[in-house]
């Protein structure tokens, strides 16, 4: 059975803030776990490329995706809940982290809303993360391995049990007639 590795982890990165984005991508690359990391510097640029390149569905995806997308230089950016939203119409699978220095803006609490919006994980951005990501990380593919393992004992027990039940018919059969 095929069970998930870390090089079966993609990860990508959004944020307008080029200094956190190398931070944290660096982070992950330096990292004992070995995921596939990509970056990008707005929603719409990583919404582009996903759709010029779509992403099998052998993997499993994490979005790290940052709340506030507009700078100065792209004003008319989408913030990462909008970018969220067209993420989870084109691939609901994905898992998506939002990331943002705020706890809230003047619509949104983040902590609390987060699973509304669609995310799996609100993060505040802060020395610690990193780590949070990555457990949450660890912890999805840990229980997609789970998963696979239970399906895999049962469909083993299943198999036991026709086995020895096939035996037992031919033993009778051969016994009796």
């Amino acid at each position: 059975m095929f069970y998930f590795k870390d090089k079966d982890v993609l990860v990508f990165l959004i944020d307008d803030n080029k200094l956190q984005l190398k931070l944290l991508k660096n982070q992950f690359v330096t990292c004992k776990e070995n995921y596939k990391v990509k970056t990008y510097t707005s929603g719409e640029e990583f919404i582009e490329d996903i759709t010029e390149n779509p992403i099998p569905d052998k993997y499993i995806t994490f979005i790290i995706l940052d709340y506030f997308l507009k700078t100065k230089d792209n004003k008319d950016a989408k913030d990462g809940v909008q970018i969220l939203n067209i993420i989870k119409e084109k691939k609901p699978n994905f898992n998506i982290v939002l990331l943002s220095a705020y706890e809230n803006d003047e619509n949104i609490d983040f902590s609390k809303t987060y699973k509304e919006l669609g995310a799996i994980a609100y993060v505040k951005k802060n020395e610690f993360s990193f780590t949070i990501i990555n457990n949450i990380i660890q912890r999805i593919v840990f229980n997609r391995n789970l998963k696979r393992r239970r399906k895999e004992s049962r469909l083993s027990t299943i198999l036991f049990i026709l086995t020895a039940l096939i035996i037992l018919i031919t033993f009778f059969i051969n016994k009796f007639f």
